[in-house]
């Protein structure tokens, strides 16, 4: 457990070290909405060449990938939900194997107070159609405090008025309660439209839109990039209603997050899971992930992302892995962009680092 609460420590760090340091030079992370509401449904492929992490390369591969996924989350003052899950074929060797439910979840929240709330769901863990597949099915209920907010609408606010800035079009970045106004006509646009939601920015900023100022909100109001603000932390009891080893446990799961956008166009992100058996021997599997977000153009988007994992088991060695995985996603049209993606990793029983990288597309249904 020391290892583990020694990365725990460092994650809490950086994060902590870096929100310190943004914190109160921008407020992104103040933006409230009556309701806070994100539907995503992603059509995505790509080709993927792993260096394996053997000497003799025996296990080096050249994979195909299509996924299907998506992301619907609504969160009012009371009570909350989300869910997300993937399906996905993979092409290896001239086989295609279908899979499905990649670490999704879905939950329901009720908050007693402000930050704290009771909670039900289920998460899947690993990738499989069968339980032979390696797919596990938890379901799970607990409490937990914290909130965890989609602050896109502010973001792509800023990013609006500091464009409108640069063109003239604005003396200087409007006060806090106009940048609201416009960030909730923004978080309306599948209801307004396009067309309506540049009307009531026009209305909020007072001012008239030429066209070199409608033709830069449009390349602001495109961009995929969401952005969330907060943390949560979560206690959670329950049952393997699918379990690959065949063996049907009780569970007990800890899971915390936190993100802060560090400004309009940059967020940091770090997840942390714990879960093991009931009751418990010692074994435990954890994951905890960082991951840095910035919007470098209206028209493309950088990520890198560093992922822990451990797994411990009674009497033998815990399994660890370390991976970085940095990617570029290039928007050719309003919902198509291309990915371009390295990756590298390092653990337990490696003769030598794992790399690889993959280009693929992704293509935005709704």
């Amino acid at each position: 457990m020391r290892n583990t609460a020694r990365v725990l420590a460092v994650l809490l760090f950086v994060v902590g070290g870096v929100a310190t340091s943004a914190w109160g030079q921008f407020y992104v992370c103040d933006y409230v909405a009556p309701e806070n509401r994100l539907t995503v449904l992603t059509l995505s492929g790509d080709y993927r060449y792993f260096e394996d992490r053997y000497l003799n390369d025996a296990e080096n591969l050249n994979v195909g990938r299509l996924a299907l996924e998506g992301l619907a989350w609504v969160e009012r003052p009371g009570w909350s939900y989300n869910l997300d899950a993937s399906v996905q074929a993979v092409f290896q060797d001239g086989e295609i194997a279908l899979g499905a439910g990649v670490e999704g979840d879905g939950s329901a929240r009720k908050y007693l107070t402000e930050k704290v709330f009771a909670f039900g769901g289920i998460d899947t863990f690993g990738l499989g159609l069968l339980p032979d597949t390696g797919l596990t099915l938890n379901v799970l209920g607990g409490l937990g405090i914290g909130r965890f907010v989609n602050v896109t609408p502010l973001a792509q606010a800023l990013q609006a008025a500091e464009a409108l800035v640069e063109l003239g079009t604005l003396a200087e970045v409007p006060s806090e309660d106009v940048l609201q106004r416009v960030a909730e006509a923004i978080g309306r646009e599948r209801e307004l439209g396009p067309a309506g939601v540049l009307e009531e920015i026009e209305a909020a900023l007072g001012v008239q839109l030429d066209v070199a100022a409608v033709l830069a909100l449009q390349d602001v109001l495109r961009s995929e990039a969401t952005r969330f603000c907060g943390w949560d932390a979560t206690v959670a009891v329950g049952y393997e209603l699918v379990d690959p080893t065949g063996a049907n446990n009780a569970v007990l799961r800890l899971r915390a997050n936190y993100a802060t956008a560090l400004d309009a166009a940059s967020q940091l992100l770090a997840r942390a899971r714990w879960q093991a058996a009931l009751p418990y021997t010692g074994a435990y599997l954890l994951r905890a992930t960082v991951s840095y977000d910035r919007t470098l153009s209206p028209t493309a988007d950088l990520t890198a992302t560093y992922a822990y994992s451990r797994l411990n088991l009674p009497e033998l060695e815990a399994e660890q892995t370390h991976a970085l995985n940095v990617g570029v996603s290039l928007a050719l049209q309003a919902n198509l962009s291309v990915l371009l993606q390295a990756q590298a990793g390092w653990g337990t029983g490696f003769e030598e680092p794992e790399w690889g990288f993959s280009v693929g597309f992704e293509y935005d249904l709704f």
